[in-house]
């Protein structure tokens, strides 16, 4: 190429039209400048750029026309010729009216006529540079999210980056809500008004067609646009073009963005992709951030009825009782349990008793005031929690409302069923209240409110209070009260009416140090609610199977056989997998014979966790033991139900046998006679428990009844007192037992206990009733 200075390439006349055509057609800048630094060639591309006219260029300084002039002194070096001139490198331009802009310069040595020169390439990096800057800004955004920004907060950065970005005069946030679009966040413009900023939250036409599609909808130009009107709030700041794009979520939108200018024609393809990622950085902040709201949501709600769980609960008490110390209010919880839900529940299978207390759940929330808190706290228990009840009427007209919610059926499983909540109010009683103490008091109450009839309420008071206190103190001795040695076992002679005593109940007694002997129902109930019951059961069956071998193998002349002894097992015990092991370990451990121990369980206890209990029962009565069904007659057994219980006895409750001469004395023999010829068919035994008169002796005789058990023949004793009663007896006839004496003659009766008769044995001393 023979490029001459100044003149020669002034007129374009160049040796080489290879080279002349490269400058006419190049893209980038070419710029060409001898060892001075001064211009020798500005091709059409420079001249477009920098906004110079080529023969204006021709022969100025490289450095003082295309370089800022607070950069010129450091940065001339680029245009110079010399060692390392050939370089690329990033700096600010300037253009003709002195707006600076960047570019990137690509150097190298050239020989100009057998002059040294330089060539230079400038390219506009502006559009680079301005795409790395929202690349840039969407990161950062995108780290903000990442880092758990709030994703308010979050909307807001991304409207002020938005603006930043594009240079527009208005972003405009918006999360959907109730149905529309709420706004969220702002920057640019501002709203002015009250009423402005109602406008900017309201349903633009635009944002809906946006949402409509999910897909980005740009406005041109809002004077000429044909598709929508003109919002107020748009016209009132100027607004001429737009455009709104989707917070896209998986399911449907979360939101959008709007992003408005005031010159017509704004939004270009590039502007639109930028937007989309912003909006996809809020997008993945809002579905993490439901995410994280739904799984809050989860740990602190029911699943079943999305009422608030108990963890809630006792948050949303424990919130209640702070405000009510600093404003001086009265928080009251109503404890509510639904009546004979169990029953439900068996008759009609589970699914009907979940389909009960999803419908219960919205008749609360009905029935109280919004601000209320309606919980479920476990199984068909529901807490109501109101902030403040100014006086004992309003407590009483809530739980009036409460009650009157169930007087309507329920329609379950295709039937309409009535049920009714028996309900335990608590109110706080000072502002030390604490909320695990304040749920306690309620529920005491309720338990109330079920003893006087169901279907009711009751106001835990002052009474009540001191019962429960008492109720803690000999739940907080139960525990280790095995270790202690204060447990002791007592048996109670099971007896055949046509002569003698045929086995034991073991029974468990409690002597506290300070309180002495406690009776079975001060503490027997509060064991089996607090789950102390399982030690102490795994304690009486240990010391039962350790006192039968006991009885065994010591000398009793008047004993043919062992002597077989039954044991409690309560609802909590059957209800542990580990159960069949853990009395096979004991009675292999007291070297017992499994046939000598019976354990007894009530119909209550085979109610809970579908067929496993019964299935616990089985492998106990495949270990050689006999099971008792205690209490029948207070439950809800079927016959169908019954013949599927591997049971060998059945103990008729106290309550028939109590009511044998009186007016209901025929009802209950009736229902006595159905027992036994029951039994008999289904090769059972019976025992009537409770027998305390000679004449309900003589009345269990007639109606086929042959074992019995109570005061009548003697109470319940300890154990060296039971062993004299063993070998104290002496060889003679059959026993005529009376209410004054009782003569227990020691032998076996047909099915009891699953063994057949033995033949009479010794007659006992009298036993004082």
């Amino acid at each position: 190429m023979d490029i001459r200075p100044r003149g020669r390439l002034r007129g374009r006349r160049v040796t080489d039209a290879l080279g002349l055509s490269v400058l006419e057609a190049a893209l980038d800048c070419i710029v060409i400048v001898d060892a001075d630094g001064r211009i020798l060639e500005f091709n059409p591309a420079a001249e477009r750029t920098f906004g110079h006219a080529r023969n204006a260029a021709i022969g100025r300084d490289a450095a003082e026309l295309l370089l800022p002039p607070r950069i010129r002194s450091e940065s001339r070096r680029h245009f110079l010729t010399g060692p390392g001139s050939r370089r690329r490198v990033e700096l600010v331009a300037m253009r003709a009216g002195g707006a600076e802009f960047p570019v990137e310069l690509t150097s190298a040595p050239t020989d100009v006529s057998g002059h040294a020169a330089l060539t230079a390439f400038i390219r506009d990096i502006s559009d680079r540079r301005r795409v790395e800057a929202r690349e840039a800004a969407v990161a950062e955004l995108g780290r903000r999210g990442l880092e758990g920004a709030e994703v308010t907060e979050l909307m807001r950065d991304a409207a002020d980056t938005v603006v930043r970005a594009l240079g527009v005069a208005l972003a405009v946030a918006l999360e959907c809500e109730d149905g529309g679009l709420a706004l969220r966040a702002w920057s640019g413009l501002p709203l002015g008004s009250a009423a402005a900023a109602a406008g900017a939250s309201s349903d633009s036409p635009e944002r809906g067609e946006a949402m409509r599609l999910r897909a980005p909808v740009v406005v041109t130009d809002w004077r000429t646009e044909k598709r929508f009107e003109r919002p107020a709030f748009l016209r009132d700041m100027g607004v001429r073009s737009g455009v709104t794009v989707p917070v896209e979520g998986r399911a449907e939108p979360f939101g959008a963005l709007s992003v408005y200018a005031t010159e017509p024609g704004r939004f270009g393809p590039d502007d639109v992709h930028f937007l989309q990622a912003v909006t996809n950085v809020l997008a993945a902040a809002m579905e993490r951030a439901r995410a994280e709201e739904e799984t809050i949501h989860r740990s602190l709600h029911d699943s079943l009825t999305g009422l608030p769980n108990r963890a809630l609960l006792l948050d949303r008490i424990g919130g209640a009782v702070n405000r009510a110390r600093r404003r001086h209010l009265t928080p009251a919880v109503f404890f509510l349990d639904l009546d004979n839900f169990k029953v439900i529940n068996d008759s009609l299978g589970h699914h009907a008793g979940d389909q009960l207390l999803t419908e219960v759940a919205p008749r609360l929330r009905d029935a109280v005031r919004p601000g209320d808190t309606v919980a479920r706290f476990g199984g068909d228990e529901f807490v109501v929690l109101c902030d403040d009840v100014p006086s004992e009427g309003d407590v009483e007209a809530i739980a009036e409302r409460i009650l009157s919610a169930f007087e309507r059926p329920f329609d379950v499983a295709a039937r309409e069923l009535f049920v009714t909540p028996s309900v335990g109010i608590a109110v706080a009683s000072g502002p030390d209240q604490q909320p695990a103490a304040l749920i306690r008091d309620a529920d005491a109450a309720m338990y109330r409110a079920k003893e006087q009839g169901r279907g009711r309420y009751e106001l835990f008071d002052a009474a009540m209070r001191e019962r429960v206190s008492g109720r803690l103190k000999i739940e907080a001795s139960l525990r280790g009260v095995a270790d202690r040695g204060e447990l002791h076992a007592f048996y109670q002679p099971l007896v055949e009416l046509s002569g003698g005593i045929v086995g034991a109940e073991a029974l468990l007694r409690w002597e506290h140090p300070v309180w002495g002997w406690l009776r079975p129902g001060e503490f027997i109930p509060i064991a089996e609610e607090s789950d102390l019951i399982v030690p102490m059961g795994e304690w009486i069956l240990r010391e039962a199977c350790r006192q039968a071998a006991a009885w065994g193998a010591g000398p009793a002349p008047s004993l043919a056989g062992p002597l077989s002894l039954s044991v409690n097992l309560s609802a909590r015990q059957l209800s542990r997998p580990e159960l069949p092991q853990m009395v096979e370990r004991i009675v292999g451990e007291a070297g017992v014979d499994p046939g000598q121990i019976a354990l007894e369980i009530t119909e209550t206890a085979l109610m809970a966790d579908g067929d496993a209990p019964i299935r616990r029962l089985r492998a106990l009565k495949d270990l050689g033991l006999q099971i008792v069904l205690d209490d029948f007659g207070t439950g809800y057994s079927s016959l169908t139900y019954l013949s599927r219980l591997p049971i060998d006895v059945l103990k008729l409750d106290r309550s028939f046998v109590a009511r044998l001469g009186t007016e209901d004395g025929a009802a209950a023999a009736a229902i006595i006679t159905a027992v036994v010829h029951m039994s008999q068919a289904l090769d059972l035994s019976v025992v009537a428990e409770g027998v305390e008169t000679a004449d309900q002796v003589d009345r269990l005789a007639d109606l086929g009844c042959a074992v019995a058990q109570g005061y009548h023949f003697a109470r319940p004793m300890a154990a060296p007192a039971f062993g004299e009663l063993l070998k104290g007896g002496a060889p003679g006839a059959d026993a005529t037992l009376t209410d004054a004496h009782a003569d227990l003659s020691l032998r076996r009766p047909r099915g009891h206990l699953g063994r057949p008769p033995a033949p009479p044995r010794a007659r006992l001393a009298p036993l004082e009733p």
